[in-house]
């Protein structure tokens, strides 16, 4: 799983990344919120950890760019500040969370640990499909994200596959494209997690 930890403290930054490390967790740094953002356009990252009293682009602001320029993984803020009013401006910002420092390892284990295995690719059409009061919704919508994924695999553009599959909903499929991505691989890499994944699509949607 792999994490990018923005920070100008060295010191600071050296620290976060030996416990990421010790946790199994692949990190890279980069020194500044304009590093950072220009390290995410260039991989792909499921987490980031993200300084909030930078200067010149603090983390609010560099969370809040990193959000309009398409990143969907997770953004943890770290802060010195602790006050009211802290969590919600973080919040605000795109971050998911937020930690004060120093960082406690072991609340950072429980916000980095892999979420539960097995979930539903298609919760997300189904809430649409709710919402919308079209209950063929969900099907279709299942429908196009197969044929769409299907395209991408066949033309190996990963990058597009993994965002198409962040977008529908389908997580654990996303964060297996993002892995392969990173590892410099190709869609025949993915070839059993999407067998897994269309299998589940169909299966549920066959009942929606």
């Amino acid at each position: 799983m792999n994490v990018l930890v923005i920070d100008d403290d060295p010191v600071a930054a050296n620290f976060v990344m030996l416990q990421l490390k010790m946790l199994g967790k692949t990190v890279e740094l980069a020194h500044s919120g304009k590093d950072g953002l220009a390290k995410m356009a260039q991989a792909s990252y499921a987490y980031i950890l993200l300084d909030c009293q930078m200067p010149e682009l603090d983390g609010w602001e560099t969370a809040t760019r990193l959000r309009e320029a398409g990143f969907k993984g997770t953004i943890i803020g770290l802060t010195g500040e602790d006050g009211p009013g802290v969590r919600d401006r973080c919040l605000a910002a795109g971050m998911d969370e937020y930690q004060t420092k120093p960082v406690n390892v072991a609340i950072l284990t429980k916000l980095l640990a892999p979420k539960a295995a097995g979930r539903d690719p298609l919760a997300k059409a189904r809430a649409l499909a709710e919402k919308s009061g079209f209950a063929g919704l969900a099907q279709r919508m299942a429908e196009g994200f197969i044929k769409s994924t299907e395209e991408s695999l066949a033309k190996n553009d990963l990058a597009t596959l993994q965002q198409a599959a962040v977008q529908f909903g389908a997580e654990d499929f996303a964060e297996e494209v993002a892995a392969v991505i990173q590892k410099g691989g190709d869609s025949a890499a993915l070839a059993e997690g999407w067998s897994r994944c269309k299998a589940a699509l169909q299966g549920s949607s066959t009942s929606t």
